[in-house]
């Protein structure tokens, strides 16, 4: 069984509290949805997930074991992240740069093989992308590089996806073609997907569990059904929140 568990998690900024002893277990077969105000700690409670930046106090256990335990190819294998902006500069072509996210599937001295390959084509045309194969990853524009970084992801095959604004860059069909990508692992692979969206709306489609990064450390988190009111997103986005009936559940609207 897949599983993150955060243990009376403390993160800080400088002499900023992001997060003050989060507790909460994660599973496969879960989406959890990441929702704050600018500055709130979204991002840095991703990468502190990633073990990219490191915790004030607390501990996170990935599949029962601290994350500490594991090397970065062990965890590469487990766990991958979206970074928010993604800016080619190395001369490589789409393909080359999907090839990277079998990276850590090969063993040491090893280069790709047909089975690479193919999971690589795979991942391109899941986004889309299987035509510009041959292209220069530096001449997409800001969406298609967000598709490229997306399918490096899909190929890297994790047990976890941590996903930055995922939605960054893209049309409303692909944000919807994405998010339906990523719920459809979950639910058929047993994935567990973690997402920091800005849209509280795409939260409440698409995401089972939420937590909601209040600021000075404060949390709340728990099954979206019962976190995601307007009460608690009047708290959150400090403006007076509206709830209307939607085709999908339940829609929030500023006042």
């Amino acid at each position: 069984m897949t599983e993150l568990t955060l243990q009376a998690l403390t993160i800080r900024r400088g002499t900023r509290v992001l997060s003050h002893e989060l507790t909460q277990t994660l599973q496969g077969g879960e989406c959890w949805g990441v929702l704050g105000a600018n500055g709130a700690g979204k991002t840095t409670l991703l990468h502190t997930l990633a073990g990219l930046y490191p915790d004030d106090s607390g501990t996170i256990l990935l599949n029962g074991s601290t994350v500490e335990g594991y090397s970065r190819r062990q965890m590469a294998q487990r766990l991958g992240l979206l970074f928010q902006s993604h800016e080619s500069s190395f001369p490589a072509t789409v393909l080359e740069t999907v090839l990277q996210g079998r990276h850590p599937h090969i063993p040491s001295w090893k280069w790709e093989d047909a089975d690479d390959l193919k999971k690589s084509l795979s991942a391109l045309r899941q986004v889309g992308l299987d035509a510009m194969q041959n292209r220069s990853a530096t001449k997409l524009s800001g969406g298609e590089q967000q598709r490229l970084a997306i399918a490096t992801l899909l190929n890297q095959a994790p047990e976890i996806y941590l996903l930055d604004e995922p939605s960054n860059h893209l049309d409303l069909h692909q944000q919807i073609k994405i998010l339906d990508l990523f719920a459809a692992q979950v639910k058929e692979q047993n994935k567990l997907c973690v997402m920091a969206l800005h849209d509280v709306n795409l939260v409440q489609r698409y995401c089972d569990h939420v937590i909601l990064m209040l600021g000075e450390g404060n949390s709340i988190s728990g099954k979206t059904s019962e976190v995601l009111t307007a009460e608690n997103l009047t708290r959150l986005y400090g403006h007076p929140m509206l709830v209307v009936e939607g085709p999908h559940g339940p829609l929030f609207v500023p006042r």
